[in-house]
């Protein structure tokens, strides 16, 4: 076979090699996702046992339905920005003991016992996109609608929903997915009560077109050369530029001082204020991953 067929068939030789790895606290399993080989796209969850040194297939989302079945938007973007070429399942959330995690299949969401390999159901209000457990494992919070859902055992509710058409909560926006590398807008707290969600508001952010590389803040219009194109290219978008209005605002900070929400329902104002870090990096807390 030759190098571009197989660089083609491999998608860039990223099929077949494992990532998303999570590491038990006693250090006896790791959780992984990997496709069944270097030619399968679909993406499986596995586990890897360090004592017997051997792997377990967890789930294979062939068995819960159609892999390559079509995905909310959202989640679209999300796996452009993250360079994910396969399907299935390309990314998961854990609890704090590694025992329990769920993940979201075409919008629906599910939970997997990581011990035992049952995978449950779970009700959601839309289509979820990146879903994630508290770390006592009672909880789960998602994305679904621009809104930031938590569902536990008092039911499914919004914590915190758009204000405006172009307000959104729990996902990161362009600035930080593309420049920062920041693939989360949301983070539990280590006690499971509290949540730090980004708020994005992209209305101050200038409209770009793809139509026309040259002029992209042009609309583009009925010509030839815009209906030979895909609609996805017709599609506006909004993107920050050096001399215009700046990026979108994302209530998130260092050391979770900044847009904090109560599990509860009420919410915390930050201290410092909206605009006082437009652009700042959450870091990980080590010993429990929230920020």
């Amino acid at each position: 076979m030759t190098f571009p067929r197989q660089y083609a068939r491999t998608r860039r030789f990223t099929l077949g090699v494992p990532g998303r790895f999570t590491v038990s606290p006693d250090g006896t399993r790791v959780v992984f996702c990997r496709s069944r080989n270097g030619s399968d796209p679909v993406g499986c969850l596995w586990t890897y046992d360090v004592a017997g040194r051997s792997e377990r297939l967890l789930v294979d989302p062939s068995a819960l339905g159609d892999p390559a079945a079509p995905v909310p938007r959202e989640e679209r973007i999300r796996r452009e920005r993250a360079r994910e070429r396969g399907t299935g399942i390309t990314g998961y959330a854990t609890d704090a003991a590694v025992e329990s995690a769920v993940f979201s299949l075409s919008g629906k969401l599910w939970r997997v016992d990581l011990r035992s390999g049952a995978v449950t159901a779970v009700p959601v209000a839309g289509a979820a996109i990146d879903p994630r457990l508290s770390g006592d494992g009672t909880a789960i919070a998602y994305v679904s609608g621009g809104a930031l859902r938590v569902g536990d055992g008092d039911g499914d509710r919004a914590l915190a929903e758009p204000e405006a058409p172009l307000v959104g909560y729990g996902l990161p926006e362009h600035v930080a997915a593309e420049s920062m590398h920041r693939m989360r807008g949301y983070w539990w707290a280590p006690d499971g009560r509290r949540l730090v969600v980004a708020r994005v508001d992209v209305s101050p952010v200038q409209v770009w077109y793809l139509a026309d590389p040259a002029e992209p803040a042009a609309v583009p219009g009925g010509g030839y050369r815009q209906r030979r194109r895909d609609p996805v290219d017709r599609r506006p978008g909004r993107h920050p530029g050096r001399d215009r209005p700046g990026p979108a605002r994302v209530r998130v900070c260092d050391r979770g001082a900044v847009g904090r929400l109560r599990v509860a329902g009420g919410r915390a104002e930050p201290r410092a204020g909206p605009d006082a870090h437009p652009r700042c990096r959450p870091r990980h807390r080590p010993d429990a991953g929230a920020a």
